[in-house]
């Protein structure tokens, strides 16, 4: 399992989950939250399987997976302090810059998986999701692949206007945000947040083409 799907997988959706949840009024909270991540990663792989050109895929990415990502929450979490202190223009194109690097993660990711399917499988197991005493957040938990290059993901979720969205990732028990906040926090440290969200903005430039 490459080390990038880890990070790409931090992005998953809705989708069109108004629909299956339509369906399934019964379903507890939680269980509308794997649901959820059920529905947006077999839909994602499927379209990427279709279609696996790159801009293709990147325009699958946006339009499944982004729209219902709090990516504002996310990148609070990520710059820590340094969002406290950043003026409403720098929040914007921190975050501007952020989504498109989730995005061109994310598309490389699935596209490394699916070609290495033959290899590590497309075998993903969820176990049944849990939430908190309120219903407000809920985590679901996944096995992905098997044997050696068996990974677990785990996606941190809360209710956003009765809304599930994502806000992190647990890879191996690692936080994606945290991996961010300390990647991210030297740059800030070092150079401010302006050339940090430079910095980020030339990498997506610098990566294969999507």
């Amino acid at each position: 399992m490459p080390v990038a799907l880890a990070a790409g997988l931090a992005a998953v959706s809705t989708g069109a989950l108004g629909d299956e949840l339509r369906k399934s009024p019964g379903l507890s909270p939680a269980s509308h939250a794997q649901l959820l991540v059920e529905n947006t990663t077999s839909r994602v792989i499927a379209a990427m399987s279709r279609d696996p050109e790159p801009r293709l895929a990147s325009k699958i990415v946006e339009t499944i997976v982004m729209p219902n990502i709090d990516l504002k929450r996310i990148s609070r979490l990520v710059l820590g302090e340094h969002w406290l202190g950043a003026t409403e223009s720098q929040q914007q194109r921190f975050m501007e810059a952020f989504g498109a690097q989730l995005v061109r993660t994310y598309v490389i990711a699935v596209s490394d998986y699916l070609a290495m399917s033959d290899k590590v499988g497309l075998e993903i197991d969820y176990l049944p999701a849990k939430s908190n005493r309120d219903q407000t957040k809920a985590l679901v938990r996944s096995r992905v692949g098997k044997s050696v290059a068996r990974v677990s993901i785990d996606y941190r979720l809360h209710r956003v206007d009765d809304a599930w969205k994502v806000y992190d990732v647990l890879v191996d028990g690692v936080s994606v945000v945290l991996t961010y906040k300390k990647s991210y926090a030297a740059a800030a440290i070092q150079g401010g947040l302006d050339h940090l969200i430079e910095r980020i903005a030339a990498k997506n430039r610098q990566l294969r083409p999507v």
